[in-house]
C-alpha cells in the first residue's frame, strides 16, 4: 500500500479486494463522504482517522455514497483522503 502525505491529505493505493472497514457518511456541505468509524477489518487502520473525508476514487470525485462503491473489485483503487484542518493548527489560522 502506497502511502503520500501533505499537510491535511493523504493518498493511498488500496489493492484489489481489499476489506475497506470503513462507516461512511456524506458530508453535503464539504462534498465526498466522512468516515464515521474504522473498524477493525480496515487493511488500513492506522493511517486513516475518524473525520477524514474521501474526496476521490481513481481521480473521480466522491460527493456520495454511491461513487464510493468499486466498478471493478479485481483493479487497485487510488483513494484520496482530505483531513480535518483544526484550528489549533498552521493552516487552520
Amino acid at each position: 500500500m502506497l502511502r503520500t502525505m501533505s499537510l491535511n491529505e493523504t493518498i493511498l493505493a488500496i489493492p484489489p479486494r481489499t476489506k475497506l472497514g470503513l462507516n461512511i457518511k456524506e458530508d453535503k456541505e464539504l462534498g465526498g463522504v466522512v468516515i464515521t468509524k474504522v473498524r477493525e477489518t480496515c487493511t488500513f487502520k492506522d493511517i486513516v482517522e475518524i473525520g477524514w473525508r474521501i474526496t476521490s476514487i481513481d481521480n473521480v470525485p466522491v460527493w456520495s455514497r454511491e461513487n464510493f462503491n468499486a466498478k471493478d473489485p479485481n483493479k487497485l483503487r487510488v483513494m484520496k483522503f482530505a483531513k480535518p484542518i483544526h484550528r489549533n493548527s498552521p493552516l487552520g489560522r
